[in-house]
C-alpha cells in the first residue's frame, strides 16, 4: 500500500473530505489531493499536520510514517519506536530472558542464590548474573543446575539453548497479536494442569517474552501483556511466593493503557500489589495498606473482587487489633459473594473467614464452615484440608487431624504442592 492510499482509507473512515483535511492542517486541498492520487510525496512536518487532523491512532502514525519512502520519515520512526522501547523497559523491566527463568525456579525451590551457589561450588555473583542474563552458565554446569533446581524436561530445554522455549517464534503466525491472544486463553484454561506439571512459569516467561516485543508500539498488546503479568501474579500468590507476586502486579499496573482500571486484570492486580505491599517478611504490616484497598473498593465493578477485597480489610484489621471490626467485614465479604453465580468465590471467602478464625483462637467455628468437595481443584481442596487439621487440633480430635493430615501429603505428592509442604511439616510437629 501507497502512503497516498493510506492516508485516503483514514480521511473516509472519518467521513472528511480533501478541503476539510486540507484547511485545518494548512494545506490547499490540491496538495492533499496529490498525495492521495500518488502524484508526490508528503514532506514529514505537512505529514505530522495531517496525521493531527484525521486523529490517528498511535499504530496508523507508524504505519504511515513507515509507508513514506523518505529518509527522514524512517529516521522519525525509529527514533520513536527506540522511545517506546525505552519507556517500555522503565515501566516494566526488560523483557524476559532464559535468567529469569533460572531465578524462578530457584525461587520455586525456597533456595537463596547463596545457597544455589555454595551447592554449585561457584560465587552469589556468577549466579546473579546469570539470572540477570548479565553471563550464560557453563555446559558442564547444566546437569548440576538441573539437579539442584528440579526442572522439567521442557525446562531443561530452554536452559540447554539458553533461551525460552516453547514454540518458535517464525512458525506462522506466531508473532501476531490475536496468535497470542489464543495463547493466553488457552494458557488460562489450562492453568492449574499446567501448575501441577511444573511448566506455568515457562509458559508464562515465554509468551511475555513474545509479547514484549509488540508492546512498545501496540496498545492492545500492552493490555494484553498487563493480563499475562497479572496472571503470572495470581500464580505466584498461590505458591505463597509474595515478594515476586508484587513484581509482577506493579508491571501490570505500570504498563496498563489508561483507562484499564474499567477492565478486572487491573483490580486484580492491584489486589495482588496491595497485598505485598502489606507484608514485610512473613508479617503482615496492616495500617500502610488498608488505604489503598478501600481506593480500590471505590472502583470495584463485580461482586467477587468486592468480596476479595473486602475479605482483606478484614484480616488487615484483625492484624492491627480489631477483632470485632475485622471480623464484620469478613462477613459482608461472604455476603457479598453469595450474589456471585459461581458457589467458588463464597467458599473462597469462607476459607478466608476460617483462617481468621483458627488465628484468634475460634477452631470449631473454622470447622464448621471448612467443607471441602469432591470436585475441587488440587490447590484449593489441600488448603481447605490443612486448614482442618488445625481445626481438629484445636478441637482435641487427634485422630481426625491425622488423617486430614495424610490426605493433604498424598496430595502434596501426586500434584506437586511442594509450597503447602512447610505447613503440612508445622502440623506433623504438633501432634
Amino acid at each position: 500500500m501507497k502512503i497516498g492510499d493510506y492516508l485516503r482509507q483514514i480521511r473516509k473512515a472519518r467521513c472528511l473530505t480533501l478541503e476539510r483535511v486540507g484547511s485545518k492542517a494548512g494545506l490547499s486541498r490540491v496538495t492533499v489531493n496529490r498525495w492521495e492520487t500518488g502524484v508526490s510525496q508528503p514532506r514529514l512536518a505537512e505529514l505530522e499536520a495531517v496525521l493531527k487532523v484525521l486523529e490517528v491512532t498511535p499504530e496508523q502514525r507508524e504505519q504511515a510514517l513507515a509507508l513514506v519512502e523518505a529518509p527522514r520519515a524512517v529516521l522519525r520512526l525509529r527514533e520513536s519506536a527506540e522511545k517506546s522501547k525505552a519507556d517500555l523497559v522503565e515501566r516494566a523491566g526488560h523483557a524476559p530472558a532464559i535468567g529469569d527463568l533460572l531465578r524462578a525456579m530457584r525461587q520455586r525451590r525456597r533456595l537463596t542464590v547463596e545457597e544455589t551457589a555454595e551447592s554449585l561450588g561457584v560465587s552469589s555473583r556468577s549466579v546473579r548474573r546469570w539470572e540477570n542474563s548479565e553471563a550464560s552458565f557453563p555446559e558442564e554446569r547444566l546437569d548440576d543446575l538441573c539437579g539442584i533446581l528440579g526442572v522439567a524436561p521442557e525446562e531443561r530445554i530452554a536452559l540447554s539453548t539458553k533461551r525460552l522455549w516453547l514454540w518458535t517464534p517464525d512458525e506462522p503466525g506466531a508473532q501476531t497479536l490475536e496468535s497470542l491472544e489464543h495463547r493466553f486463553e488457552s494458557l488460562f484454561a489450562r492453568r492449574y494442569v499446567l501448575m501441577q506439571s511444573r511448566m506455568i512459569e515457562l509458559h508464562l516467561l515465554t509468551l511475555e517474552a513474545q509479547v514484549w516485543t509488540l508492546a512498545s508500539r501496540n496498545v492492545a498488546a500492552r493490555n494484553l501483556l498487563a493480563q499475562i503479568y497479572t496472571e503470572h501474579a495470581h500464580f505466584l500468590s498461590d505458591q505463597e511466593r509474595f515478594e515476586e507476586m508484587g513484581t509482577f502486579a506493579n508491571r501490570a499496573l505500570e504498563i496498563a493503557p489508561e483507562n484499564s482500571y474499567r477492565e478486572g486484570f487491573w483490580i486484580a492486580a492491584g489486589i495482588y500489589s496491595a497485598h505485598a505491599s502489606s507484608l514485610r517478611g512473613a508479617k503482615l504490616i496492616p495500617r500502610q495498606s488498608l488505604e489503598r484497598f478501600h481506593r480500590l473498593l471505590s472502583v470495584v465493578q463485580r461482586p467477587y473482587q468486592e468480596g476479595w477485597i473486602l475479605s482483606w480489610i478484614g484480616e488487615l484489621l484483625i492484624e492491627d487489633g480489631s477483632i470485632e471490626g475485622g471480623l464484620a467485614f469478613m462477613d459482608r465479604a461472604c455476603e457479598v459473594v453469595a450474589r456471585c453465580d459461581d458457589p467458588i468465590h463464597r467458599r473462597v471467602r469462607e476459607s478466608d473467614k476460617a483462617s481468621i478464625l483458627l488465628k484468634i483462637g475460634q477452631p470449631a467455628n473454622a470447622l464448621a464452615i471448612l467443607n471441602p468437595e469432591a470436585g475441587d481443584n488440587p490447590y484449593f481442596h489441600t488448603g481447605l484440608i490443612l486448614e482442618r487439621v488445625e481445626a481438629y487440633l484445636g478441637v482435641g480430635e487427634v485422630s481426625e487431624a491425622h488423617d486430614h493430615l495424610q490426605e493433604a501429603y498424598s496430595n502434596i505428592e501426586v500434584h506437586h504442592l511442594s509450597h503447602f509442604g512447610l505447613h503440612a511439616d508445622a502440623l506433623a510437629r504438633r501432634f
